[in-house]
């Protein structure tokens, strides 16, 4: 009689190493989500807004260069 099994029980999901790779699989799903959901939402950190905030002044002083002020 053939056995048609490729022994690798252990990885099924009732097994315990089978288990915890599935949790492990979830867990880092779920992280991965996260990062999504925050990577959509448009939040900056707080580099990328002191970043904006130096180029909005650069272009200010930019354009008050090109259009001095008369007095």
């Amino acid at each position: 009689m053939s056995n048609n099994s490729l022994g690798y029980e252990f990885l099924g999901p009732t097994e315990p190493l089978g288990l915890l790779i599935l949790i492990i699989g979830a867990i880092f799903t779920g992280i991965i989500l996260l990062i999504f959901i925050n990577a959509s939402q448009g939040k900056d950190s707080s580099v990328d807004r002191k970043r904006k905030e130096l180029a909005k002044e650069e272009q200010a002083k930019k354009i008050a260069r090109l259009y001095p002020k008369k007095d």
